[in-house]
């Protein structure tokens, strides 16, 4: 089934989902022994954009975890203005989350990972006096997918196994499936 990729048909998923007695919680709160739906957005391009969904999830009661980059060359999240959306994103009820971005690092061992995850969650926290609880890897290579830890820097992981073979996993990422339509599984 083809779908649109616009906030009124997400709205739509969402709410197909949440009628088949599915509640919407944080990564922190997974329960594999409940029915629920986690909802994320790696904020990879625009917080205008993510502005805009976390303001339509918010109209909605519906609040998801927003990753950010600590370094893009989209945005930086220390302007004022870009400090200001992510304000507005969390003053609505969603978390923030640290997309980490592994690629611009030298050192790839495991170690130098949990270290260089710390020193950008504690950046993050600081600035918007928040804390960061979960960790997203921005386009992951092989390496970082078959670490398969629960925790990177204390912090959970969105790429352990417990989000991909423990429980159902969807993307819509780049306008497509990946894993399958939700409302298809």
């Amino acid at each position: 089934m083809s779908r649109n990729f616009d906030l009124g048909s997400y709205g739509e998923i969402i709410s197909k989902i949440q009628d088949l007695g599915y509640k919407i919680v944080f990564f922190e709160d997974l329960d594999l022994q409940d029915t629920h739906l986690i909802l994320r957005h790696d904020v990879d391009v625009s917080l205008e954009s993510a502005l805009k969904m976390a303001n339509f999830e918010a109209s909605k009661n519906i609040y998801s975890t927003y990753f950010i980059l600590l370094r893009s060359e989209m945005y930086n999240i220390y302007s004022s203005y870009a400090t200001k959306i992510i304000k507005e994103i969390l003053s609505l009820g969603h978390k923030i989350g640290l997309h980490f971005d592994h690629s611009i690092y030298k050192n790839k061992d495991s170690d130098s990972i949990d270290h260089y995850c710390e020193d950008e969650c504690l950046a993050i926290q600081s600035w918007f006096d928040i804390n960061i609880n979960v960790i997203s890897f921005h386009k992951p290579s092989k390496h970082l997918l078959s670490l398969d830890k629960e925790k990177i820097a204390g912090r959970l992981n969105t790429y352990q196994s417990a989000y991909f073979k423990d429980i159902l996993y969807c993307s819509d990422s780049r306008g497509d499936w990946y894993y399958g339509d939700p409302l298809n599984n």
